[in-house]
């Protein structure tokens, strides 16, 4: 839920809040050279190339997620209709990461 907001990782908010695509993101940190938390900045970026991040928070202002590049929503139910909404009601595939923080999620092919 976040209910810390973004806690210690101001660098991380600073690299990607304010950016319009991936690019701009890769751009801040390729001009700043190594800061703190810049791996979480570029492992978004990689994100935000494949997927488009709706973003169900109980600790961040709406906002705060669209300057990040994300769409907010206040229900489990209002993010799958807006992830919906997006593709045009084709099928799409969700991730629901509770704990976040303490997870490394991973994609399996189908065999």
């Amino acid at each position: 839920e976040c209910s810390d907001g973004f806690g210690g990782h101001t660098e991380f908010r600073r690299l990607i809040e304010g950016t319009e695509d991936p690019a701009q993101i890769i751009g801040r940190i390729k001009e700043e050279g190594p800061v703190l938390d810049q791996w979480q900045a570029q492992v978004f970026a990689r994100i935000l190339r494949r997927a488009r991040i709706v973003a169900v928070t109980g600790g961040v202002r709406d906002s705060v997620i669209e300057g990040m590049q994300m769409t907010p929503a206040s229900s489990l139910e209002e993010a799958l209709e807006t992830a919906a909404s997006m593709i045009g009601g084709e099928a799409f595939r969700i991730a629901a990461i509770p704990e976040g923080p303490y997870v490394i999620p991973r994609v399996l092919e189908p065999s």
